[in-house]
């Protein structure tokens, strides 16, 4: 990912932003353990993590859905393997966005009632 730096004295830098590793199957297993309850139905990663965008920068967007019937807790941020991890609640699983992928099908549907 390239990024232009202001000019600076007549001339424009390039400063190039190093990409991360991606999240491996560990991690994402270990993080639904923890965060997999009777009350979640569903767990997606979204941002640059999901678009494979993400820089060292860049924090890990996590959703985790709950029954109509629940009141979402609020956002709440946590750091695993030296990343930040950005966890919120939402209902209606339904809702999602184009920027949002299912991080597994196979875990998502072990969490549906």
């Amino acid at each position: 990912m390239t990024n232009q730096i202001p000019p600076n004295e007549g001339k424009t830098k390039q400063h190039t932003v190093k990409s991360v590793e991606p999240l491996t199957d560990e991690f994402f297993d270990d993080l639904v353990a923890e965060l997999d309850s009777d009350e979640i139905i569903g767990i997606i990663l979204g941002g640059s993590y999901a678009r494979n965008e993400a820089t060292p920068f860049s924090d890990v967007d996590i959703a985790c859905f709950v029954p109509d019937s629940l009141k979402p807790t609020p956002k709440r941020f946590i750091y695993r393997d030296g990343r930040l991890l950005s966890i919120r609640e939402q209902k209606r699983l339904f809702l999602l966005y184009p920027a949002f992928v299912v991080y597994s099908w196979t875990k998502m549907d072990s969490l549906v009632d």
